[in-house]
């Protein structure tokens, strides 16, 4: 269990591995949980954003930004999940329902267009996708 980082700390380390349940309080704006990998054999809670290339976060409420690099599975349906304003290049965000019956919530675009339409994507079926920006949108990828 990894309670509270502050402002300047961190949990580091090549690998992580809780057998069990782990949980991660709250991290501050600069704090940072950092490994080459995370496995949880149990449950996980994570309150905020983890960010990295091989992060999974469990979502069950609405979130403004979302954070490339990030795999999203998302655990509740109406909630809107809205892109980063200001993507870069290869930025890709995964998506993933957590159950079946998850069919119905909102990826916001953010000012940025998503395959080419200027509105917000309703995903309205249980299946995992990926965008990717590629510099001038998103795209499905």
């Amino acid at each position: 269990s990894v309670g509270s980082v502050s402002s300047s700390g961190s949990v580091q380390g090549s690998s992580l591995n809780v057998t069990g349940t782990a949980s991660v309080g709250s991290l501050s704006s600069s704090g940072s949980v950092q490994g080459a990998s995370l496995t949880v054999t149990g449950a996980a809670t994570v309150t905020g954003v983890l960010t990295g290339r091989t992060n999974v976060v469990n979502q069950s409420t609405s979130l403004n930004p979302v954070v490339a690099q990030t795999t999203y599975v998302v655990g509740a349906t109406s909630l809107t999940l809205t892109l980063p304003s200001s993507p870069t290049t290869g930025d890709k965000i995964s998506f993933v329902p957590s159950t079946s019956s998850i069919n119905n919530y909102t990826i916001a675009r953010n000012g940025n267009t998503i395959m080419g339409l200027s509105s917000d994507l309703t995903v309205d079926t249980a299946a995992p996708f990926d965008l990717l920006y590629n510099g001038t949108g998103w795209v499905l990828s």
